[in-house]
């Protein structure tokens, strides 16, 4: 068995990314908060991070993947708080990488060992605009082969 391309790896995760609730917009081309809408709030954008290669002797090489997701809500009423629809794209996304039911992690249809949010969040909800930016890191791990 060979291991899957690293494209077929993003595409997998961005797939199930997009069966978030609470999002309304899905790409992989990250776009500036400041350049989107109101109407394509929030909004999920997928930026590939560091790929780490584990090799060990007599063993195919295992490769830790890592992805930022990058979660923009954007509101016109200034009268709003901006954190209910940050939370519900945050719970969306959440739910969309949890393990299948009785499953110990989610391996985005057996593609790879493991594919879950790990590590700190980072939350900016801007007091001087109505902008909120969230930062999801997503680690994935794919065994040697």
């Amino acid at each position: 068995m060979s291991r899957p391309t690293f494209e077929q790896v993003f595409g997998a995760l961005f797939a199930q990314l997009q069966t978030a609730s609470g999002i309304t917009t899905f790409s992989r081309r990250l776009k500036q908060a400041k350049d989107v809408q109101p109407e394509e709030s929030p909004a999920l954008y997928q930026v590939e991070g560091e790929m780490v290669a584990k090799y060990t002797i007599r063993l195919p090489t295992a490769w830790e993947l890592s992805a930022v997701l990058v979660v923009v809500v954007v509101q016109s009423d200034d009268t709003q708080p901006m954190s209910p629809p940050l939370n519900a794209a945050l719970d969306g996304i959440t739910r969309a990488l949890a393990p299948l039911p009785g499953g110990e992690r989610q391996t985005l249809g057996n593609l790879v060992y493991s594919a879950a949010i790990e590590g700190k969040v980072e939350i900016y909800e801007g007091a001087a605009s109505n902008t909120a930016v969230a930062f999801i890191p997503v680690r994935i791990l794919i065994q040697g082969f």
